[in-house]
């Protein structure tokens, strides 16, 4: 009789008992956007030189396309509300660097514009508002949190300058790739807003903000040459030392450089830099993972 209860309380236990599936995504995604590095304004590096942090500015009316930036990523959701991202995103930089001394003392060569590239990894969680993951959700909000790493180049690349009559623009080029790489990492705080516009595909709207810790991607800087005897400051300008072919003729487009900034010089503690990154980007679904959950009624 005893060994009959216990059997009609097991087949009740398992009679309340539900099996269902749920499904988690594994996404990937493409973004493009404006990224804004800055460091503090008031940063004067060896008593000399001056930041400007040029965040899209103009030149002479000319829109210039300065800080776009491009990348992709891939994500796993755990929950509906919860996953975790695998990011990367390469980003150009530009700024100005001042040379406080005097016109007599630099021959009216104070200002020059620079360019660097870096690209930045970071590996963050990921928390939607909204329980956001299958199909049939429609959009969320979100916050993100991790941890990222920069490689850059040590050495930016010069541009041009303010008040030279003969630069080179060909010597340079305006998107550097990234040489002698040096690291800084830093820690991504995001926010933004998710839109499913069918079962696979999203619409995503993000901003960024990265704080470093260590490191500092804006790079040291060089400098043209000067002929000091040919050029004439009383006139604004400075002539280049050009670099000669085998036959002693300047080669066009081409220049001699000499150190200005060195990496080493750069402050690479914590907030010496900052960056913002605002992009829009879509989320493509690879595929949703299929979990059986089991509940207790």
């Amino acid at each position: 009789m005893k060994k009959c209860k216990f059997f009609l309380i097991v087949v009740m236990t398992f009679s309340t008992m539900s099996v269902f599936s749920q499904s988690y995504p594994v996404e990937v995604s493409l973004s493009i956007g404006d990224g804004f590095y800055w460091t503090p304004s008031s940063m004067v590096i060896n008593d000399v030189y001056t930041r400007e942090n040029q965040m899209a500015l103009v030149n002479g009316g000319t829109p210039f396309p300065a800080f776009e930036t491009y990348g992709g990523a891939l994500r796993y959701l755990f929950t509906r509300q919860l996953s975790i991202q695998l990011q990367g995103m390469r980003q150009r930089m530009r700024f100005m660097e001042i040379d406080n001394r005097t016109p007599q003392e630099i021959g009216n060569y104070n200002k020059l514009a620079y360019y660097n590239a870096m690209w930045n990894v970071d590996l963050q969680a990921e928390y939607n508002f909204l329980k956001y993951g299958g199909a049939s959700d429609l959009w969320t909000p979100y916050v993100s949190f991790g941890v990222g790493a920069s490689i850059h180049s040590k050495t930016a690349q010069y541009r041009w300058g303010v008040g030279i009559k003969e630069w080179t623009a060909a010597s340079t080029t305006a998107y550097p790739a990234i040489k002698d790489p040096g690291f800084a990492f830093y820690v991504p705080l995001g926010v933004g807003v998710k839109f499913r516009l069918e079962r696979s595909w999203q619409l995503k709207f993000a901003c960024q903000y990265q704080m470093y810790l260590m490191g500092n991607p804006a790079g040291g800087t060089m400098q043209p040459l000067r002929d000091l005897e040919k050029g004439n400051p009383e006139k604004g300008y400075i002539v280049f030392d050009k670099v000669l072919d085998a036959d002693g003729n300047p080669q066009d487009g081409k220049v001699q450089y000499t150190p200005r900034v060195s990496y080493e010089d750069l402050p690479k503690g914590p907030f010496s830099a900052h960056n913002i990154v605002a992009s829009v980007g879509v989320i493509y679904t690879v595929k949703f993972i299929e979990r059986t959950v089991t509940a207790v009624f």
